[in-house]
């Protein structure tokens, strides 16, 4: 499976809420996608995301384009 499954995903977080589990997750900077509507949202991190996570990898946040490249 390429995502932590539900249990997994409570396991990681300690929460069950996704507004908690998005909360928990952008602290850490572990990217995660939603998928769903807002009253009822599952959260999808990847297994690959969370054991770069787990082994200490930071995940660099990007806000844009990095103009600093541009000549």
């Amino acid at each position: 499976m390429l995502t932590l499954t539900p249990d997994e995903l409570h396991e990681l977080t300690q929460y069950r809420q996704a507004a908690k589990q998005r909360a928990w997750l952008d602290e850490r900077r572990i990217p995660y996608r939603v998928e769903g509507t807002h009253l009822r949202q599952r959260i999808l991190v990847s297994r690959a995301a969370a054991e770069r996570w787990l082994s200490g990898v930071e995940v660099p946040t990007v806000k844009g384009p990095n103009l600093s490249l541009v000549n």
